[in-house]
């Protein structure tokens, strides 16, 4: 009787036969491995034998083989050691060379789709609870077509159910808008801003006629998310006339650190700590916010046009908790015309503002207390709101402001047009101050001042109890006096900051700029006026010591590959971000600002400004409009040229320029010559031996880099074992080549290396791509020449002739000229003083004439 057994039934007796045979299951694996082992030997050595059939094979060149990646990465692995070899070796007086500070810039196609996410009118919050805000960092800058203009907005916000809210904080809103169009539309559609964050509930739109409004359809609402407008599908062109646009909306504020506004935790106004966490009305919750919209983030706040060329007057009115403060540009309207709706709730209006740009537009709330002071000669009010803990903070704001607001007025002869100055202190904010008309708000912590009873804490232990009281004496002033130095380095950085605040409102926000590529204007002469203003009537030794050391700094940057122009092309938010830098934006437009005043003379640059802030009020302008309110000409030695020809070359080249001045000291010749100023140019190698093998290298490194290039453009690599054997060459020629830097001759087989090398580059078969990247590759940047004021000065004021001044402009790359009044023993000092901002360099003699004097 047969039986069937699974495996697991068959495993056992299995392990019974073996055990029953001895030996037997032990040989049997042996032989099994032992041929195992000889296939695996057997086909190591046929794919060796391939192997090496397919190398010695002339193979096309576009199948690469796996020995030719690996003589790449071979290279690229020689190549990085040799760099690492070379930057060990390269010492240099200045060991660090500055990097490149900023990536090269990018720019937004204006031809590429826009695709628009279709968008009811009619939509609710709901629909917008997940919505993922967008990081604004690479937004391209889409300018909005002027068929319609905005020339008013009423603003009605509900700040009611923003107080206390921890997370995700709103405010409700309405807005009306008058819009005047030109009737220059080609399409049935009208754009405005509106950040990813701003969720609108209802819009429409009305022509303003002579009978009333008439309703303009709307067919859809698109919201472009990324490029931040939305665009409304008419169902007719707008002709010339008044429109007025109605929307509805909600915002979530408080998103980001460095954007739009900034919210920030009030303190309780109950003393009852049970009572703070109960639910009863948020305003025992207290918090506020402040606004920030500099320089496109009032779209984060509520749809508009936000663009620095487009002036608009606003009206708000402010729903709000009774117990908090609102402050805004203008002063509220008298209390008969603003109502309480309720006990704890009230409507605050404001008057109506000057025409100003939508990023001036700004908001301020929450349980602060003001200081109010009155300016001395125009019975201003100016109001310094801040809590308990800055107070000390307040009252030195407000003893200095007053002050230096009437110097600023007396100087710029232009009033000031607002009613009121508020001067908001803020525990929270993306910056240092923002210079909102009428409302200037400043971070706490840039104008926080010590107590002024505090003493340093300095040791005394070390004084000998048998010293006399003398030594005792002598440590107490020097305690006082460095607490007297803290003092007036805190004191200055504050006025420093106050002053710059108060100055935008003349340079900013009474006239304007037109574009952010002209942001210079505005920020270069308040930077300059912060120094001149204090230099004048403050600190004087301060602000020139400061000057001198910001323009070391700023020729130093400019100096390397961080170098920039004042005025660049700017088409995306990254690019804008990055114009408010320190050093290339506030520093060099001050300094360019002093040339001006230079050029043309302290009495004829006060009265330009006046005229140009006088005829551009409440305008937003370009350069061209500073041109025009000073002098056509400019006079520097016996020549005039045109004032704008020469401050567009400082304007829109990049860097500074450099003259080097050559003598000729037997035929009292002088060479100069302009070039963009360079530090690596005059780096000294402390190994100049290293040198010619830095030289060997430069074919190697154009091969390494040409690979990558193509590898991006997708383009077959058919001279990479050229490539390679190229690099062995060189490898061969370094051999073969004088060690020394001083040496200039080769052996004979060095030269008909090179002689193959030519050969054979020339016989391989280049496309049309790569003859281009060889071509871009050979052409060196060309830079624009500026239009230097030079000047330079010989002799002692001592001697029987004096110092001797020449000047005259330097508008050629080089000129030649003879000086018969130089004597070759007389050093030659060029741009005496430090007036105007470019590098000097000389000939070896002079530089030691120039170092014996000095020491």
């Amino acid at each position: 009787m047969t039986t069937e057994k699974n495996l697991d039934e068959l495993a056992p007796l299995g392990n019974e036969w073996e055990k029953s045979q001895p030996g037997t299951g032990i040989c049997g694996k042996c032989v099994l491995c032992l041929l195992l082992n000889a296939v695996f030997v057997l086909a190591l050595f046929l794919a060796f034998l391939i192997g090496h059939f397919a190398s010695e094979a002339h193979l096309p060149l576009n199948n690469k083989t796996a020995s030719t990646l690996q003589n790449q990465t071979e290279i690229k692995q020689k190549y990085l050691e040799f760099e690492k070899n070379i930057e060990r070796t390269r010492q240099t007086i200045k060991d660090v060379y500055p990097p490149q500070l900023y990536d090269s810039e990018s720019f937004f196609d204006s031809q590429s789709d826009q695709d628009f996410a279709l968008l009811s009118p009619f939509n609710n919050d709901v629909h917008h609870s997940n919505t993922k805000l967008i990081s604004r960092s690479d937004y391209p800058l889409v300018p909005l077509p002027r068929i319609a203009l905005p020339r008013h907005y009423n603003v009605d916000l509900d700040l009611t159910e923003f107080y206390g809210v921890v997370d995700w904080p709103r405010i409700r809103g309405n807005l009306s808008i008058l819009l005047e169009a030109f009737g220059n539309a080609t399409d049935d559609e009208l754009l405005f801003n509106a950040g990813t964050n701003i969720f609108i509930q209802r819009i429409r739109l009305y022509r303003q006629t002579e009978f009333g409004k008439v309703v303009v359809e709307i067919k859809s609402v698109k919201r472009h998310i990324e490029r931040e407008f939305v665009r409304l599908i008419l169902g007719k062109r707008l002709s010339v006339g008044w429109y007025w646009l109605y929307i509805e909306f909600n915002t979530r504020i408080c998103q980001s650190e460095l954007e739009g506004t900034h919210c920030f935790p009030g303190p309780l106004l109950s003393s009852d700590p049970k009572e703070s966490s109960s639910s009863l009305p948020s305003r025992q919750l207290a918090t506020g916010f402040s606004t920030k919209f500099e320089p496109n983030f009032a779209r984060t706040f509520f749809p508009g046009w936000d663009d620095p060329s487009i002036r608009s007057t606003f009206n708000l009115s402010v729903q709000h908790f009774s117990d908090t403060n609102i402050l805004f540009n203008t002063s509220p309207l008298p209390n008969k015309q603003n109502v309480s709706t309720s006990n704890l709730i009230k409507l605050t209006r404001f008057e109506t503002t000057p025409p100003m740009p939508l990023y001036l537009f700004a908001i301020a709330t929450g349980p602060f207390k003001p200081i109010q002071v009155v300016t001395t000669k125009t019975n201003l009010s100016l109001n310094i709101w801040s809590n308990n803990q800055d107070l000390l903070t307040a009252h030195f704001v407000a003893n200095f402001s007053p002050i230096m607001f009437d110097k600023l007025q007396e100087d710029f002869n232009v009033k000031y047009p607002l009613s009121k100055l508020d001067i908001f202190i803020t525990p929270k904010y993306p910056v240092g101050g923002m210079e909102n008309w009428g409302l200037i708000i400043l971070h706490s912590d840039n104008v926080r001042i010590s107590n002024s009873d505090s003493t340093l804490p300095i040791n005394d232990d070390f004084i000998d109890s048998s010293k006399e009281e003398k030594i005792k004496e002598q440590k107490n002033i020097q305690r006082q006096n460095l607490i007297e130095i803290d003092k007036l380095a805190e004191r200055y950085k504050i006025e420093k900051l106050i002053t710059h605040e108060l100055i935008h409102q003349w340079f900013g926000n009474l006239v304007s700029i037109w574009n952010w590529e002209e942001l210079w204007l505005s920020e270069g002469f308040t930077s300059y006026f912060v120094f001149d203003f204090l230099n004048a009537h403050n600190h004087p030794q301060l602000t020139e010591h400061e000057y001198y050391l910001k323009l070391i700094e700023l020729i130093n940057q400019q100096s390397t590959d961080g170098r920039s122009s004042l005025i660049k092309l700017i088409t995306n938010s990254k690019q804008l971000d990055r114009l408010f830098d320190s050093i290339q934006l506030y520093t060099k437009g001050a300094v360019v600002v002093k040339m001006l005043k230079d050029l043309v003379g302290p009495e004829v640059f006060r009265t330009s400004i006046a005229r140009f802030l006088r005829e551009n009020s409440f305008q937003s302008v370009d350069r061209r409009s500073l041109w025009t309110a000073f002098p056509t000409n400019a006079d520097h030695g016996a020549d005039t040229i045109r004032l704008k020809d020469v401050m567009e070359t400082w304007l829109l080249n990049k860097g500074i320029p450099e003259v080097e001045v050559k003598r000729n000291y037997e035929d009292k010749s002088i060479k100069l010559e302009q070039q963009q100023a360079d530090k690596n140019r005059h780096l000294i190698y402390l190994d100049d031996d290293k040198m010619g093998r830095m030289r060997l290298n430069k074919r190697f490194k154009r091969m390494w880099q040409m690979e990558e290039e193509e590898e991006e453009d997708e383009i077959k690599k058919d001279e990479d074992i050229n490539g390679i054997l190229h690099w062995m060459l060189d490898g061969l020629e370094e051999n073969n080549t004088a060690s020394t830097a001083t040496s200039t001759t080769t052996t004979s087989t060095t030269k008909e290396i090179k002689r193959r090398k030519e050969t054979n580059i020339k016989n391989v078969h280049l496309t049309t791509k790569k003859r281009q990247l060889r071509a871009e590759r050979k052409k060196l940047p060309k830079y624009n020449l500026w239009s230097i004021p030079f000047s330079y000065s010989f002799g002692s004021v001592k001697s029987k002739n004096g110092q001797i001044l020449r000047q005259f402009w330097l508008i050629n790359e080089t000129i030649r000229f003879v000086d018969i009044g130089l004597n070759k023993d007389q050093y030659l000092l060029a741009n005496p003083h430090w007036v105007y901002s470019y590098r000097v360099n000389y000939d070896i003699l002079n530089w030691r004439m120039i170092i014996t004097q000095v020491i």
